[in-house]
């Protein structure tokens, strides 16, 4: 079953989750990644990715279940912490329209104001696509393996981090096709 717009925030100062309104767009999203970025306001949640999802009733034998539908989907959604307000993003340059992702992983770097991308379902993790959210200019990196170190393989369910030196990306985990294992390597992004 797919959670739909299912947003919920949590207090970490008193421990409480707190369920946010739902994107009323006509475009429902599921498997997006979401990235906390210092825009206009400082409140912004940037979710880019994923798949646009409509259910159907199916019926199997004597019940009826719901049938569920993905199709990529291109445009950021973006959530204003302070004001609990839904919007699409719309002014963006260059936008990575040959592969969407979904079930990939994310990450801000706060000095550069760039967005991360890695991996995901339909998306070659060498693909390097980023968005400069200062200017909203998508780009792509092509990376490559440091000396003496291996390219990570490709994968989807990843988790990335940026780590505390504000210099390298750790990527953790994951899963590829071909394999159910889980790894660790990290990008240095100086």
């Amino acid at each position: 079953m797919h959670l739909i717009n299912h947003t919920i925030v949590f207090n970490s100062y008193d421990n409480t989750w707190q369920k946010l309104p739902d994107f009323s767009g006509e475009k429902q999203r599921t498997d997006g990644r979401a990235v906390a970025v210092s825009l206009d306001t400082g409140d912004t949640v940037i979710i880019f990715g994923s798949e646009t999802v409509k259910v159907f009733p199916m019926v199997i034998g004597n019940k009826t279940v719901e049938s569920h539908v993905g199709l990529p989907l291109l445009n950021c959604t973006i959530y204003h912490t302070s004001s609990q307000i839904w919007a699409y993003l719309s002014r963006q340059i260059n936008a990575p329209l040959d592969k969407i992702p979904y079930e990939h992983s994310a990450t801000f770097h706060p000095s550069s104001g760039i967005i991360y991308y890695f991996g995901g379902r339909n998306c070659d993790i060498s693909d390097g696509a980023h968005i400069d959210t200062k200017k909203m200019i998508w780009g792509q990196n092509n990376y490559i393996a440091s000396t003496g170190s291996q390219f990570p393989s490709n994968r989807y369910g990843l988790t990335t981090v940026l780590a505390p030196d504000s210099q390298h990306i750790i990527m953790y985990g994951g899963y590829h096709d071909s394999e159910d294992k889980k790894s660790i390597k990290n990008k240095d992004i100086s």
